[in-house]
């Protein structure tokens, strides 16, 4: 759980898929991000839809572009 603004804020993923894009060197994730709010209860603070780019790092990944757009909240 994280703390964003003194709330607890949850973020659950849902329908994550993934595909390499030219290669396998990058990856881009597509998923929901449902995000609620623990100080309130459990309380729904908003639903997005993700499309991330992930870059290989050596053995990991980094997030290269993280672009979000809000579906209710």
């Amino acid at each position: 759980m994280m703390k964003q603004n003194g709330a607890r804020m949850r973020h659950m993923i849902g329908n994550l898929a993934c595909d390499y894009v030219d290669g396998t060197d990058k990856v881009l994730a597509r998923y929901y991000n449902f995000v609620t709010d623990w100080a309130q209860g459990g309380r729904l603070n908003c639903m997005a839809l993700c499309d991330v780019t992930l870059a290989r790092n050596g053995e990991s990944w980094l997030v290269k572009r993280n672009d979000t757009r809000k579906l209710a909240g």
